[in-house]
């Protein structure tokens, strides 16, 4: 088995985002990626009415059923609430002209009497995802030219849904930090704040949301990816299991973690666009709270919380307890850390050594894998992917050890639910809230991002800390919004269902949200 030590070295300078100084936006740096298109609605939308319509999914569905709005309104105050606020840097490629026009056509196909699933609605995805004739950039300088052949599966399935798909949100880069401060493209920064950094690696499809452009985006998850930032961001964000939805033209990382997910206002939405992209339209069960065995696991996902954070969730758990679900107290092993270590580098170097050299060899205009890392910008992604070329990465041993440990990891918590008769488990998403911009920039030869935390520097690698169990025991899971601190930044609960449970987990979510709703 890999050495601690090792890992722990591993874990601060690598996923934890050992960065410099966040750049500039991509338009103020000589060696960002060329922006394709500004936000700036176009003419076609200067004589449009404000539609008043909800950006969540499920309002625009009706509106657009009703007649209330049109998708040409919608996609156009997209692009307003955009332009209104630039800094956040959340969607650097929008492709207004196409957008307005398949808009128009869904508006037209919508008067014609058709009904698809997201006819009309607009959608960004994470800039990972591959849209077809339009760069799949990974936010890094060595992808800006890496022209996606074809939509990703996910993608074509929501155009087949009449969702119309109207850029590409920003992300850390090669989807590989716990910010959101480094991409080629420049950082993206939190809507509440923008002296805050918004969580990441999907962070422009977490900001897409909560600024109230979309109701929805799609981001991507290896280690908490999509629950990170929409924790920090105060919006849902859903990790699949494996294989529920398709990876197909998403650059890779691990496979043994990867997924797509989306990222939206409630999980109402999240259940109608789950639908979308594995094409069960079953609606989640309806959940009575009061037959629901709620585990809580106690100091491996609780210990060493923020203040605030901590307070916030308990105040939750008293409000659910109030609504009568049953929370059950049962500590899982400290065990489950030491295992998810092991899983989470032992597998992903090994992995992406082998899946991302072979991405970037069937991409024509993409570099090797050496030329790829090469040219990173953020020196803690360069130095994980460095390590990823070593030949102790590609240790057949090691990677046999890590599957093993995931394994063992599976069997534990496969029993933990079983043993305490628990439909899911329910633990803060991240220890702390958003942090300044100004925080993320550690002094020279420090490993890892510093974040001050009641008086003590840890590093970033702490946001990962609780959502990387779930990638790694490959356990569906979503973050919920659970309140603000006194300072106004939102913090969230995950909630991780038994493996495969996915429609259940958006179910217990489901009624988790309305009584957070009320509280």
């Amino acid at each position: 088995m890999f050495q601690k030590s090792w890992l722990s070295v591993l874990a601060l300078s690598a996923f934890a985002c050992a960065e410099t100084l966040p750049a500039p936006p991509a338009t103020d740096r000589d060696d960002a990626t060329e922006t394709p298109s500004a936000t700036q609605p176009p003419a076609d939308c200067d004589d449009l009415e404000p539609s008043g319509v909800e950006a969540t999914v499920e309002a625009q569905l009706a509106a657009l059923t009703t007649g209330g709005a049109t998708s040409v309104q919608l996609v156009c105050e997209a692009m307003r609430v955009l332009d209104a606020r630039p800094e956040l840097n959340a969607v650097p490629v929008v492709w207004a002209a196409e957008s307005l026009e398949a808009a128009r056509q869904a508006d037209a196909a919508r008067a014609a009497g058709e009904t698809t699933p997201l006819l009309g609605v607009p959608v960004v995805v994470k800039d990972n995802i591959d849209v077809a004739g339009t760069p799949t950039t990974g936010g890094t300088p060595g992808l800006a030219d890496n022209i996606a052949p074809a939509d990703a599966p996910v993608v074509r399935a929501l155009r087949e849904a009449g969702a119309v798909v109207m850029g590409k949100a920003n992300l850390h880069e090669l989807a590989s930090g716990a910010t959101g401060l480094d991409s080629a493209f420049g950082p993206t920064l939190h809507p509440a704040n923008p002296e805050l950094f918004p969580g990441g690696s999907s962070s422009g499809s977490a900001v897409a949301v909560a600024s109230g452009a979309f109701g929805m985006s799609l981001g991507s998850d290896t280690a908490g990816s999509i629950r990170i930032p929409a924790a920090l961001t105060g919006v849902v964000g859903f990790r699949p299991s494996l294989g529920r939805y398709a990876t197909d033209g998403v650059i890779p990382l691990a496979s043994s973690r990867d997924t797509v997910g989306p990222l939206a206002h409630t999980v109402r939405d999240v259940a109608i666009v789950d639908a979308v992209l594995t094409g069960d339209d079953v609606p989640p069960p309806t959940v009575d709270l009061r037959e629901v065995r709620i585990g809580l696991p106690g100091p491996v996902f609780y210990a060493g919380l923020h203040g605030e954070v901590d307070r916030g969730v308990q105040r939750a758990l008293d409000a659910l307890a109030e609504a009568g679900a049953q929370l059950v107290v049962a500590d899982v092993p400290e065990m489950v850390s030491d295992l998810d270590e092991a899983v989470f580098f032992g597998m992903a170097l090994y992995e992406g050594q082998q899946e991302l050299a072979a991405y970037l060899e069937q991409r024509p205009s993409a570099p090797s894998l050496p030329g790829l890392v090469e040219q990173i910008q953020s020196p803690g992604t360069r130095g994980f992917f460095e390590l990823m070329l070593s030949p102790a990465a590609g240790d057949e041993a090691s990677y046999a050890a890590a599957s093993g440990a995931r394994v063992a990891l599976q069997d534990l918590l496969d029993g933990y639910f079983a043993v305490n008769e628990l439909d899911a488990m329910l633990y803060p998403t991240t220890p702390l809230p958003a942090r300044r911009v100004a925080d993320a920039s550690p002094p020279e030869g420090m490993l890892g991002t510093p974040i001050e935390l009641d008086g003590e520097v840890v590093t970033d690698f702490l946001y990962v800390r609780n959502a990387s169990v779930a990638s790694s025991a490959d356990l569906p899971a979503i973050t919920l919004p659970a309140g603000l601190t006194a300072d106004g930044l939102p913090f969230g609960i995950e909630i991780a269902g038994p493996a495969g449970a996915d429609r259940e987990l958006l179910g217990i979510a489901e009624a988790i949200e309305a009584v957070l709703a009320v509280e």
